[in-house]
């Protein structure tokens, strides 16, 4: 399929994704992937009362609605996202993917002919250097937003929210068509995943993209993966937000400053949404969250 024909799918289903009541959009969210993905999404942010930068962040999400697309190129995490590729199997074996390639691109017959040849030709680890190289730049452009299925973790929020002292923003999946639809569950192994661009499908590949080292197994972690969107804002649904939950350590200050912020949202015309307050649990390593 074309991007254009993609695209255009996508577009439709977001038309008619948007036209289902919210019961039904659930019912859809418990059929998908085996209902692997939770009802809520959540992402976990540190608030610098004093850096001016810091402060339009939060108001970005808060106020905007948005979220931004990392490329992996700058990731805190110089693995994310690698895999060890190989070029592996017969000449007919060559052919049928070449040939299966052209068609996902909408070649025609010349440039398909050309496409064979010039694979058949190629040593093997040329090749595979070529799949490679091609990978790795595409992987650039690739824009990705994390979350997380855990608004519990004592972790993360220590790792991502400054000690405890910031907030962590909820999200409702089934509010937005995008989000459901490139929402996919990050999988944590000791190695490299194996791509063999003979057999490789569209599947294969986008399980690189949520494969990651197993030591980060604590963050839950589901990620948005856009192509061609790296290092720049995306628009959620101005309903997809549906709370906010400030961390056990959050001054007085950071929550006056967050609240002012939630004010310019519902004065925006967003809709209104829950507070809560991560609270320390007093006999385990955990936390749990009440309402605000």
């Amino acid at each position: 399929m074309s991007i254009k024909k993609a695209t255009q799918m996508h577009a439709l289903g977001n038309v008619v994704f948007d036209s289902l009541s919210y019961f039904e959009r659930r019912v859809i969210l418990s059929r998908m992937q085996n209902n692997d993905i939770p009802r809520f999404m959540y992402k976990y942010r540190s608030i610098n009362i004093s850096d001016k930068k810091s402060i339009d962040k939060i108001r970005e999400i808060i106020v905007w609605n948005e979220v931004w697309l990392s490329s992996p190129h700058n990731f805190n995490d110089p693995f994310d996202m690698r895999a060890r590729f190989i070029f592996d199997g017969t000449i007919k074996d060559k052919i049928k993917t070449a040939k299966q390639l052209a068609k996902l691109r909408d070649l025609n017959y010349k440039q398909t002919k050309v496409l064979v040849s010039n694979v058949v030709r190629e040593t093997d680890e040329d090749a595979r250097a070529y799949v490679e190289k091609s990978y790795y730049k595409q992987m650039k452009n690739m824009g990705v937003a994390s979350f997380t299925g855990d608004p519990k973790s004592v972790l993360m929020w220590s790792h991502y929210s400054h000690n405890h002292t910031g907030i962590c923003i909820q999200y409702e999946v089934v509010r937005d068509f995008t989000f459901i639809s490139n929402l996919g569950e990050v999988k944590y192994y000791p190695d490299y995943p194996v791509f063999n661009w003979i057999n490789s499908t569209p599947q294969k590949l986008h399980n690189i993209l949520l494969h990651k080292y197993e030591g980060w197994k604590y963050e839950k972690e589901y990620r948005m993966v856009l192509i061609d969107r790296a290092d720049k804002p995306y628009k959620l649904n101005n309903r997809a937000i549906t709370g906010i939950i400030f961390g056990c350590k959050a001054s007085d200050e950071i929550i006056k400053k967050v609240l002012e912020i939630i004010k310019e949202r519902e004065a925006n015309g967003n809709p209104p949404i829950n507070l809560y307050r991560a609270v320390q649990h007093k006999s385990q390593y955990a936390v749990s969250i009440h309402r605000y």
